[in-house]
């Protein structure tokens, strides 16, 4: 990597004088940060081309960090004839005064700047704040950390302000924005280019990148790609069509954010030389997690709020919402998602409010008119102080189809002082580590750790779970505590294809196959026959010994036929001790739990069970209440009798899957099986149709 200190002395327009740019050089793309612009990007050029991309006709272009907050006018600020907002921007000011660089370093592979903006509608006025950048080339890419670290004296709570994350210019040949409008992102659908609204002039264009990027390119369509994984919300155009100094290329991914008078707020971009279509295929390769995943641990991952204000910073773990005024509102950041592929939104919420309340979760789709009440679910929160999960089925209204931008949460409709709800998160997870969403933290989550590992990350990102932006040993110590308190303590996926051994996924209970013949299935990744008088032997162990408290048992069957007494999964040692055992019964479903010949059995209804056919069935077991829940394809069957009223002594036998156990040797299976999972909890009703749907 090259590294070039060039000093300037020229006299220009905004009287600058004695310019010193440091530059990287990595032989491919070679970029410049001016110390006499506030150690802003103003060079960036690949090497074999030799064209300056950057804008630097005043200080208000370049490449640079730029935020706004109230209150406006900020002391008398105004800019082209309007009030002005509190505005620090990297580079300098309106009148020309240049922003005071602290510090700066260059040592080959990356460069370093901290720096005091001055306000850009007031005249040599310095912010209370710090901005810094750390930047790093990797073959035609240009990554670039920000980080604004505020300390105003003005506390005041603020609305949110659109913020340019970051505010990018170029020059003339690169006039042409295109990005991705359309609602089948990371599909090689057409690029749309992006017209101004009022033509060749400001304002710009706002738009929908529902790929997270755009591009200014010249008319061979070569240029920068502008790349923000967590923005889905952009402004750009062009001004004018000529070849002049003032003429210049814009774009900026915008997001509505808070900045408190003490926040530390930090985002990371890309800026892509290439062609527009490898610049887009670099985006592919680089693409986000598409699902809503809010982890309020150390920030508002870009929510805002109307009505309310929250906590403020630092975080805690959580994020504290004040309920003390009528209608309060949070606002979701702009992103996209398949309703399909969120069928289910968690939120991990704590109250402390007065008792009888109602929550709305409103959502919008892309291109939608706005949120409205046909659009949202109503769901009552517990106002006991304590922390609850709430599972919101989205899925359950017909108005949540196609494709959704937005989400919206009104914890309640109207508050009193001193409430205020505390959030955890907002997620398509109900489980921390759950990358994939099968209800098991299991190897694969784990992989998932270690692909991302040591990678500096936007929000929500895989691997992140401490919302650090990084991931690391924080992240895995909670990834290991959430593993070891997941209820999910047994999981025979059932996908392998040869030999006798049977993995449990989660844990160390594989099984030893006799007689089962392993099979493909179309559509799945595979399956497991047994004939009659085949069956799977797994040896007990404190893991899987859950019949003196409360289960949920969840698989997936393919009966040969209906009639007759299957043994499908038991822990029997004789008569006297069924610790669980569950079996079918021509079309229904039974559960055995005995103690001392007790006879404790319950039965769901008739007509549960088809032969031939792929099914889902999942059976609870309420410790408690000796209550049993029977579910086929999701749905809650009736149970035609349950006699289950005493829990075994003995909980030391050996497990069977397709035949009964202990002194029985009998009631072989005929069929095949899949996905077999044991839990040590009841799981809901949602989380149940959920693994239905897997």
């Amino acid at each position: 990597m090259k590294v070039t200190a060039i000093l300037i002395c020229f006299l220009f327009s905004v009287s600058l004088c004695c310019a010193a740019v440091t530059y990287l050089d990595n032989g491919t793309i070679k970029i410049g940060v001016d110390l006499a612009r506030g150690g802003t990007i103003t060079y960036l050029a690949n090497i074999a081309d030799g064209r300056d991309i950057v804008n630097n006709y005043d200080l208000g272009r370049e490449i640079q960090q730029s935020y706004y907050s109230g209150p406006i006018p900020f002391e008398g600020a105004n800019w082209s004839g309007s009030d002005w907002s509190w505005n620090p921007v990297a580079a300098g000011d309106k009148c020309g005064s240049i922003s005071e660089v602290l510090e700066w370093s260059n040592d080959g592979g990356s460069i370093y700047v901290k720096r005091i903006p001055k306000q850009w509608g007031l005249c040599n006025v310095a912010s209370e704040c710090i901005m810094e950048e750390w930047i790093r080339l990797e073959g035609n890419v240009a990554i670039v950390r920000c980080k604004l670290t505020n300390n105003r004296s003005d506390t005041t709570f603020y609305p949110a302000y659109n913020q340019e994350l970051p505010a990018v210019y170029t020059n003339y040949p690169f006039r042409f924005l295109y990005s991705y409008t359309g609602d089948t992102p990371f599909t090689n659908a057409p690029l749309t280019l992006i017209a101004n609204p009022s033509g060749n002039a400001p304002p710009w264009a706002y738009y929908n990148p529902t790929e997270y990027f755009s591009a200014l390119v010249d008319d061979t369509n070569w240029g920068l790609g502008l790349y923000n994984p967590i923005v889905q919300l952009h402004a750009g155009g062009y001004h004018s069509n000529a070849n002049m100094p003032a003429s210049t290329g814009y774009i900026a991914p915008i997001r509505k954010e808070h900045l408190d008078h003490n926040i530390v707020y930090e985002y990371e971009y890309y800026l892509i030389l290439d062609s527009l279509e490898n610049i887009r295929n670099f985006v592919y390769a680089h693409r986000p997690d598409k699902l809503p995943n809010y982890n309020f641990a150390k920030d508002r991952q870009g929510w805002s709020f109307v009505n309310t204000r929250d906590g403020g910073f630092p975080f805690d773990g959580y994020m504290r919402v004040s309920l003390n005024s009528p209608d309060p509102i949070m606002n979701g950041p702009i992103d996209f998602w398949n309703a399909e592929d969120v069928p289910m939104i968690y939120i991990c919420a704590r109250y402390n409010a007065a008792a009888g309340q109602t929550a709305y979760l409103f959502w919008n789709e892309f291109n939608g008119s706005g949120f409205n009440s046909t659009k949202s679910i109503i769901f009552n929160p517990i106002c006991d102080g304590q922390w609850h999960i709430y599972e919101i089925a989205l899925h359950t209204k017909s108005s949540y189809t196609g494709k959704i931008s937005q989400i919206r949460f009104d914890p309640i409709p109207s508050g009193s002082t001193g409430q205020y709800v505390d959030i955890k998160y907002i997620s398509a997870y109900q489980i921390p580590g759950d990358f994939d969403r099968n209800w098991t933290i299991d190897l694969y989550d784990f992989a998932q750790i270690g692909n991302n590992w040591g990678k500096y990350l936007g929000p929500n990102s895989t691997g992140d779970l401490n919302d650090d932006r990084h991931v690391g040993f924080e992240d895995l110590k909670i990834f290991v505590e959430n593993w070891l308190a997941s209820p999910l303590v047994a999981h025979w996926k059932l996908n392998e294809t040869t030999g006798n051994i049977v993995n449990d996924s989660v844990s160390t209970n594989d099984g030893t196959a006799f007689g089962t013949v392993w099979q493909p299935q179309e559509n799945i990744n595979g399956a497991i026959s047994f004939d009659g008088s085949s069956y799977i032997l797994v040896p007990d162990s404190d893991s899987i010994s859950v019949g003196a408290g409360s289960f949920t048992i969840s698989f997936w069957i393919n009966p040969v036929s209906v009639s007759g007494l299957y043994g499908i999964l038991t822990k029997f040692k004789d008569g006297a001790d069924k610790e669980f055992g569950i079996s079918t019964s021509g079309s229904s479903i039974i559960l055995d739990i005995e103690k001392d010949d007790n006879n404790g059995r319950a039965q769901s209804v008739s007509g549960v069970l088809s032969a031939g056919t792929w099914q889902h069935i999942a059976v609870t077991f309420n410790m408690a209440t000796k209550e049993v829940g029977f579910y086929h394809q999701g749905t809650k069957a009736a149970t035609a009798s349950n006699t289950i009223t005493s829990l075994p002594d003995e909980l030391s036998n050996d497990l069977y899957i397709g035949r009964w156990g202990g002194i029985y040797n009998a009631v072989y299976f005929r069929g095949m099986l899949d996905d077999l999972r044991i839990y040590n909890r009841v799981l809901s009703s949602s989380q149940i149709e959920s693994l239905s749907q897997n």
